[in-house]
């Protein structure tokens, strides 16, 4: 009986490592998909104002000063910064008409 007694204790102690383990574990930060999926933190960009909503710049050669630079990118909203860093602009993403990525 007492070798049964040794295997349940370390079935049980195993259990709760296990549990203890994934939850100690987060899981990996991935990148947001839908339309702000080609932004990226640190990238610069271009922002107009297009009436209710706002149009999105990016560039596929890192450009050496864009008027903003993304801070956060997250699955409802933006925040980007302007080049003195004191003003940050947060978008959400129902306020974004576009996103266009030029190729130079």
């Amino acid at each position: 009986m007492t070798m049964w007694r040794r295997v349940w204790l370390c079935v049980v102690a195993t259990g709760i490592a296990a549990v203890a383990w994934a939850a100690a574990v987060e899981p990996a930060a991935q990148p947001p998909a839908g339309i702000l999926a080609p932004l990226r933190v640190g990238r610069n960009v271009a922002l107009r104002d297009a009436g209710p909503a706002y149009e999105l710049t990016t560039f596929t050669r890192e450009t050496p000063a864009g008027p903003y630079r993304v801070v956060e990118v997250a699955q409802d909203y933006v925040v980007l910064q302007d080049l003195t860093a004191l003003h940050d602009v947060r978008i959400p993403v129902h306020a974004v008409k576009s996103i266009t990525n030029v190729n130079r």
